[in-house]
């Protein structure tokens, strides 16, 4: 032990804290001021972390002089690995690197790893597999799972010492911005207080808790900052044992019933109690969030990668051939035909709901009333008021679909099976089968949901253009679905009372005829009329998603106007069939800009809008050569 004559301010030291019946633990610290006439020091103490470096805590504690050992000064230590370890890992680089792999390994990053390994080991056992019997085991399989992520771009399981990967690595935070560095690790005032309260319980009742809940116990504490594998832990623990709180006796001791904790309480106190457990799983839910942004990052990579196999001229000509257009339309086509049924479905719906509204106003008043039509105006404002809420998710879904069969077809897993025929009948098989909440969860297009497809996109319910996109489609589709709607009841009143009089009908036999010949007309339209509005909004809904779905695979792209190719195109589009702009520049369709079919934004009229039924082709970019 240490004298007051050989300790220093500055100086690392080291001394044991008994936690009976446990082991007793070891603490590190530096000193910070000395009480030489007391033998007393003042000393900061460090947290020991996972991977075997320091870490400073704010926490400060005064410790007599001959309870403490003098040590090296591990600020700035770096442990030394034996020869037979270097030279292992040695062979590894130079097996890796021998390979010509995309990322190469240095020794010095292997070194870091295995180290990180060893830490880990011994900090966190319960990480540890059961087969592993030693750290270098346990280290060696680190730095394995490490170089599985150089050669392939991905890890085996969660993503770990991104910091030691090569900048140019999808997942590497070095010299950028980290997957978690948004993220707050710092351990809750609640959380320390929790985890102090079960080390509390367990040194009052002498039992409770195993050693590595203990461990977690301490690093809550004395820690300021948890790393990310800890957060990871300690998620994990509370779903296992969320039973132990629900014995007659654990219930009792947290309803105040008992004075005696159980084991289980204890433990679940070690590991930061009902406040660990929010904590980390908010924590975990935000960091699960970013590694599928990673890997997605990755996957979207691989499928570039793989564009890289075809040729130049054939990957600029894979959509050219009249076979392939003729395929490529009846894929779009037949997922068109899913939608423009459940939109067409859910227009119906609320246009029959509208009809009876009108009806049930007039049956409970009468025709003869003044002021009905404007009555009858103001019900259908108010009415179609309340269709957004019924649309809007719709409306992401579909564009979703589209967005996803637009990455596929340019990114495909297979380059030389774009779409297989079993895929197509999948789409087929689906029409008019889902019910409203599973179309808009999982659409029509079946490799949006398939099982085991990694597919580098998300929905697109919190894209902020999607959904602004789908706010300005309603908020002018709606006002001007409601001007035609008065328009046409307004036009059947007045004709049906004319009529009625005519006929010289009064009172409710008026009435009866009114609201009977306005429902035939009502009726009469709704079919095509919600036909016309599903095809029309649904056309411009896909196109508006496969444009975003070109632009998502991050390829240098051109696009194509593609018509139906039968004697119902209307001469406007035939004459722009094939016509090929860059991704930025817009068709010229009869003098009118559209970056796609059923786009308006430019000004195009309705004439060009409605009822169209072509799409767009995107197309690789071609080399232009200089001569």
């Amino acid at each position: 032990m240490a004298t007051i004559s050989e300790v220093n301010v500055g100086s690392a030291v080291s001394w044991s804290i008994n936690k009976d019946p446990d082991p007793p633990s070891t603490i590190h610290g530096i000193v910070t001021s000395i009480n030489s006439e007391e033998e007393i020091l003042t000393v900061k103490v460090w947290a020991i972390l996972e991977d075997g470096s320091h870490e400073e805590t704010d926490r400060s504690v005064e410790v007599e002089v001959g309870k403490v050992r003098i040590i090296k000064d591990f600020r700035s230590e770096e442990k030394q690995l034996s020869a037979r370890v270097t030279q292992t890992l040695k062979d590894k680089v130079e097996e890796h690197n021998g390979k010509d792999p995309r990322y190469r390994a240095t020794l010095r990053m292997l070194s870091a790893v295995f180290r990180r390994g060893v830490g880990a080991y011994r900090t966190n056992p319960a990480s540890v597999r059961g087969n592993v019997r030693s750290a270098d085991q346990w280290a060696f399989a680190r730095v394995n799972a490490f170089l599985t992520a150089l050669r392939t771009g991905k890890f085996p399981r969660s993503a770990f010492d991104t910091d030691l990967l090569p900048s140019n690595h999808p997942l590497s935070s070095k010299g950028q911005k980290g997957l978690y560095d948004d993220l707050d690790f710092t351990i809750p005032k609640g959380v320390k207080e929790r985890a102090q309260y079960g080390l509390d319980l367990r040194k009052k009742f002498g039992r409770g808790g195993t050693s590595v809940g203990l461990g977690t116990a301490r690093y809550l504490v004395n820690m300021t900052k948890a790393s990310p594998e800890k957060v990871r832990q300690i998620a994990r623990y509370f779903p296992r044992h969320a039973v132990d709180l629900e014995t007659e006796d654990s219930r009792d001791f947290l309803a105040g019933r008992s004075q005696r904790a159980t084991n289980g309480v204890i433990a679940w106190e070690l590991w930061g109690g009902n406040n660990g457990r929010r904590w980390a799983n908010k924590l975990v839910n935000a960091m699960n969030k970013r590694d599928e942004k990673a890997r997605s990052a990755v996957e979207l990579v691989r499928r570039r990668n793989k564009l890289k196999e075809v040729e130049r001229e054939e990957l600029a000509s894979r959509f050219e051939s009249e076979e392939t257009k003729d395929i490529l339309y009846k894929q779009f086509n037949d997922l068109l035909k899913n939608w423009d049924y459940a939109l067409a479905v859910e227009y119906y719906r609320l246009l029959d709901r509208q009809r009876k509204d009108i009806l049930n106003y007039i049956k409970d008043n009468t025709v003869r009333q003044a002021g009905l039509i404007g009555v009858v105006d103001f019900l259908i404002d108010e009415n179609v008021k309340n269709w957004k809420s019924d649309f809007y998710d719709l409306y992401l879904s579909m564009m979703t679909d589209y967005y996803f069969y637009q990455f596929v077809t340019l990114l495909p897993e297979n380059v030389k099976t774009q779409f297989t025929e079993e895929q197509q009948q999948a789409i087929v098989r689906q029409r008019r089968r889902k019910p409203t909440r599973e179309v808009v969860t999982e659409g029509f297009y079946p490799l949006r949901s398939a099982r085991g497809v990694q597919i580098p996109i998300e929905n697109l319910t919190r894209n902020s253009d999607a959904i602004n996109f789908v706010n300005d489609r309603l908020n002018n589709l709606f006002p001007e679905m409601s001007k035609t709607r008065k328009q046409i009841v307004n036009r059947s009143l007045r004709k049906s009372l004319d009529a009625g009089r005519a006929l010289g009908l009064r009172g409710t036999d008026l009435d009866d005829y009114v609201a009977n010949e306005l429902s035939q007309s009502l009726t009469k339209r709704m079919l095509g009329d919600a036909n016309r509005i599903a095809r029309t909004e649904g056309l411009a809904l896909s196109q508006w998603g496969q444009e975003q779905g070109a632009k998502k695979t991050g390829l240098a792209l051109e696009k194509s106007w593609l018509t139906r190719r039968d004697g119902k195109v209307r001469d406007a589009h035939r004459i722009v069939d094939n016509q090929r702009v860059p991704m930025s520049k817009q068709f010229n369709v009869l003098g009118y800009k559209m970056d796609y079919p059923a786009d308006s934004k430019f000004g195009a009229p309705i004439e060009l809008i409605v009822n169209c039924r072509c799409t767009t082709i995107y197309h690789n970019k071609r080399i232009t050569r200089k001569a």
